[in-house]
């Protein structure tokens, strides 16, 4: 049986790049990999099961080794270059097949006799320092980096295929690493509950992070703000909910954005499981999306939401989405008549007033056609599309 490894170190982040590398673990069992799962720290399968809403029990879970302390004090740079070496000598050790990294941003080389790279968003791979001691210690660090670990060339050159999660990541990859892409879009299980009836309900999904300018963010005060104003509908019984991961040194940001919500029919539920994720989305009318909102989409495409895992999710629940008009929530949603795009804080209260404004039967036939658009993402289909890809990888390797 042929082995993969699927490199996922930061999978109890559970956002939608671990989401992806579960996905990419079951494809590849699917079809005949006999798979192994490095991440780093605490993790097992009933975690996993609960997080993913997916059963790992035939698949390894590998920790990778921790840095020593000493480690931490390092800059970032020499840091980073440790941690790849000392984890790429122990995935070699694993002896794959297929090797798959779908760390975001990593610059680690492949570690398989046939590898994949999943790029969730390309990051820059020249960047202007400022200060000649700076330049000089880059140059230093990227030296060593290429010597020690990609054979004196770049991190590209060791994978054999690169795989786009959206058209829009893919159109960035052309542009900034002259590579041609293979779009697979995440695997968006139909997330619906039988016998829940829809409410009068917005949901919208994500981490719960600071707000940092030119770093990814789900925009929740954006949401929050927006929908405390929106009173008239809040007389109609409409309320938002929001859930998401939140890590212990975010709960001052959660904190905050309970107190913003003050007064008005809010509910910030953090690190719910899935399975009450699941039911939120079934009881759901209505999805809202604002990452990327208060960023310049073309100066810094990697803002945006690049694919919106969560926006197929609430449409395979009959949620009729309202997301901000860039990047991946527009591209999966963009045709399905009915849905709505925004780009400021009064659009989406138009537009989210203007479904609210709908009767029942309106809504419904919206949110079928929102259902038959989430099909198109769901896992048989990221299993075919993966699969293609993997099994030019075993013919390869043969």
């Amino acid at each position: 049986m042929s082995r993969a490894v699927v490199f996922m170190p930061t999978l109890r982040a559970g956002g939608g790049a671990e989401r992806y590398a579960v996905s990419v673990v079951t494809a590849l069992r699917s079809v005949g990999y006999d798979c192994t799962l490095a991440h780093q720290g605490e993790v097992t399968q009933e975690w996993v099961e609960t997080q993913f809403g997916t059963d790992l029990a035939e698949v390894r879970l590998d920790r990778l080794p921790d840095l020593p302390p000493a480690c931490s004090k390092l800059p970032d740079a020499m840091k980073s270059l440790i941690r790849d070496t000392v984890w790429h000598r122990h995935v070699r050790l694993l002896d794959a097949d297929v090797f798959v990294n779908c760390l975001f941003r990593s610059e680690m080389p492949g570690a398989g006799r046939q590898n994949i790279y999943v790029c969730h968003f390309p990051h820059r791979l020249s960047i202007e320092y400022q200060g000649a001691l700076r330049r000089l210690y880059m140059l230093a660090m990227n030296a060593a980096r290429c010597l020690m670990l990609n054979g004196g060339g770049g991190f590209l050159n060791s994978y054999d295929t690169v795989c786009a999660n959206s058209q829009f990541t893919a159109h960035h990859i052309r542009r900034r690493w002259g590579v041609e892409p293979v779009v697979v879009p995440p695997a968006c299980p139909d997330v619906q509950v039988d016998g829940i009836a829809k409410e009068k309900l917005i949901i919208a999904v994500g981490r719960i992070e600071p707000v940092v300018p030119g770093v990814p963010n789900k925009r929740l005060d954006v949401l929050i703000d927006t929908f405390a104003a929106m009173t008239d509908l809040h007389r109609r019984g409409w309320r938002l909910v929001i859930a998401g991961s939140c890590r212990p040194e975010s709960h001052d940001v959660f904190a905050g954005l309970e107190r913003r919500a003050e007064g008005a029919p809010i509910q910030i539920l953090p690190n719910r499981p899935y399975s009450e994720l699941k039911r939120l989305y079934s009881s759901a009318s209505i999805y809202w999306h604002a990452q990327g909102y208060g960023e310049d989409a073309t100066a810094r495409p990697e803002t945006q939401e690049h694919f919106g895992i969560t926006t197929v999710e609430a449409m395979s629940a009959g949620c009729i989405p309202v997301v901000i008009d860039t990047a991946g929530p527009r591209e999966v949603s963009e045709g399905v008549d009915g849905a709505a795009l925004w780009r400021t804080p009064d659009e989406l209260v138009a537009r989210t007033a203007a479904i609210a404004a709908l009767d029942e039967t309106q809504r419904a036939a919206i949110a079928e056609r929102c259902r038959a658009r989430a099909h198109s993402y769901d896992e048989q289909h990221f299993r075919d599309r993966f699969g293609r890809v993997s099994e030019d990888c075993r013919v390869v390797s043969r």
